[in-house]
């Protein structure tokens, strides 16, 4: 097996073009040309155009090159795993990045994942990128609520503190009821929290576990 050169943590890649799908296998052509080749930007630009995998045989140069990592992730968001270290530190370009390639988020620096302009502009492109989001950020229902507006199955990816927040549980959940499958099991499990959620968006009511439901209607005899 060729070892091909990438800048990831000085680590060598080990992938050929048979480690990949079918349909990521098309059109991956840097693999098999000279070091010669792959150092050419023309060429490098043609073929991540064709697929942005292929920036993982390009030069060391050229995955530090804002043109060729910008065209290869907007080709193939999981290339930019491939981008040099210095990009992915480089807040503007990333913001440039994020907002058509919101999955991205997952191979930034962790420093730019606690950074809350770009992580917000990510869920709110990307509800799925919560989930490599820094704790606090995980934390703040600000940043939760973007993730429940674009995707609300991303909330599940909340932080801990948060979905133990009553008050913060009951915003997301006006937002969506889905958002209640998220909450924690202490407030699953509280009458009050429970009928305050339903008060606010009566379509928890399935999602409201029938002993809990037995409490809160029975009064009223509406549970049948």
């Amino acid at each position: 097996m060729v070892k091909h050169r990438t800048k990831n943590g000085g680590k060598m890649s080990n992938r050929t073009s048979k480690s990949y799908p079918t349909y990521l296998r098309h059109n991956l052509l840097l693999n098999i040309l000279n070091e010669d080749q792959r150092s050419d930007k023309n060429l490098v630009l043609e073929l991540c155009n064709r697929n942005g995998m292929n920036l993982e045989f390009a030069s060391l140069d050229l995955q530090d090159d804002d043109d060729i990592v910008y065209l290869a992730t907007k080709q193939y968001g999981e290339s930019f795993y491939f981008a040099s270290e210095r990009l992915k530190c480089n807040k503007e370009f990333i913001l440039r990045l994020i907002r058509i390639r919101g999955s991205i988020l997952k191979f930034i620096s962790e420093e730019l994942r606690d950074d809350y302009e770009l992580v917000k502009l990510a869920v709110t492109c990307f509800g799925g990128s919560l989930e490599y989001a820094s704790y606090r950020l995980k934390n703040n229902l600000d940043i939760v609520k973007c993730t429940a507006l674009q995707y609300v199955n991303s909330v599940k990816y909340a932080g801990e503190e948060l979905v133990n927040s009553e008050g913060d549980m009951l915003e997301l959940i006006a937002i969506n009821s889905t958002c209640f499958k998220y909450v924690s099991e202490n407030l699953k499990n509280n009458k009050d929290f429970c009928k305050k959620a339903y008060d606010i968006n009566k379509k928890v009511r399935p999602l409201i576990s029938i002993e809990i439901k037995k409490q809160i209607f029975s009064k009223n005899n509406e549970e049948k």
